[in-house]
């Protein structure tokens, strides 16, 4: 999305005009408990696998938070036509990582809190 501003007072490059390629961005936790050597295979994997990925650039994953819940990872790939869209190839990577994690029984945890309840009895 660019602001109609943007258009009116900067100039603005229409990346796809020359080169179709466009780049995928999945955010991807794992357990702390997991192999994250492993588990960052596993989602390269997954994407080198996917027909629609592009082989240049080749996919790249990188280790980018140690969060609350989860050890994350960002994955990048490219398409090679944009114009074909990036939701089915993200889509199909994101459901190839969940398959080969379950395999492989790396967990992709969720938020869990411990609640405390206080009485004023007590």
């Amino acid at each position: 999305m660019i602001p109609n501003e943007d258009f009116i007072t900067n100039r603005v490059t229409n990346w796809t005009f020359t080169n179709p390629k466009g780049r995928v961005e999945i955010l991807i936790g794992v357990s702390y408990n997991s192999d994250i050597e492993f588990a960052r295979e596993l989602i390269l994997q997954a994407a080198t696998e996917n027909e629609r990925c592009s082989k240049d650039p080749a996919p790249q994953c990188y280790l980018r938070e140690f969060a609350d819940s989860s050890v994350n990872f960002l994955l990048y790939f490219w398409v090679d036509d944009v114009t074909e869209g990036r939701f089915e190839p993200q889509s199909d990577v994101m459901r190839a990582i969940w398959r080969k994690f379950k395999e492989h029984n790396i967990e992709i945890p969720f938020p869990q809190r411990d609640v405390h309840i206080k009485s004023k009895d007590v």
